[in-house]
């Protein structure tokens, strides 16, 4: 699993980024186990396209 708190990319904004992207990992690998369900995984790919708006069209 992937620590967020080794980021040291810089900005508040980054740091949020890696931190959801941190979470989405984390429970990409909960769901093997089924502790993670997919509305889960689609609520933090949503927050992460609300992060970064600019980036949105054309990736998800």
């Amino acid at each position: 699993m992937y620590d967020a708190s080794l980021d040291l990319s810089g900005t508040d904004m980054n740091r949020e980024l890696w931190a959801l992207y941190s979470e989405l990992t984390n429970c990409l690998y909960a769901m093997q186990a089924q502790s993670c369900s997919v509305s889960e995984v689609l609520a933090i790919v949503k927050k992460i396209q609300d992060l970064q708006p600019e980036r949105r069209e054309g990736y998800l």
